[in-house]
């Protein structure tokens, strides 16, 4: 059951950091980001490269998630470290850099019980719990393998 259960954490896991970079790609290939005529060739090159890095830092995390290893936990780690980073800043940048938004076409999004519901925010959200739910299930697994530290005397 452990070793079902640390694959199965690891393909959560592995789908929460491809879902992540493909996604992004896709959300931003298009006019309202890269190709957006509005936005200064600076700011569409930085896009770029953030998606650059983003896709670069998913394939060595997918690498070091499936690669055999004296340290798999390190792999686990880091690829765990894929979506939590990209996605955590969705919710405090704007808080910190003043002409920031969630908000494609700056109006506001739509409530539920007054709170402001973005989809970004939302999908981050999700790709974060998958994450943190494929960790979990990994680390419960890699206790139950650990021999124990009591010793019979």
């Amino acid at each position: 059951m452990s070793a079902k259960q640390a694959n199965a954490g690891r393909v959560l896991i592995s789908l929460s950091v491809i879902t992540t970079a493909v996604v992004s790609v896709l959300v931003d290939l298009n006019e309202t980001h890269l190709f957006n005529p509005a936005w200064p060739g600076h700011a569409r090159f930085h896009d770029a490269a953030m998606l650059n890095l983003l896709c670069a830092y998913a394939l060595v995390a997918l690498w070091l998630l499936w690669r055999r290893s004296l340290e798999p936990d390190v792999g686990v780690i880091v690829a765990t470290s894929v979506p939590i980073s990209f996605w955590s800043c969705f919710y405090w940048i704007t808080s910190v850099i003043p002409g920031t938004s969630l908000s494609l076409d700056g109006h506001s999004p739509a409530t539920v019980g007054g709170v402001p519901v973005y989809p970004n925010v939302a999908l981050g959200t999700i790709e974060i719990l998958i994450a943190l739910i494929g960790y979990t299930l990994y680390r419960r697994s890699a206790t139950e393998r650990r021999p124990s530290n009591r010793h019979s005397h």
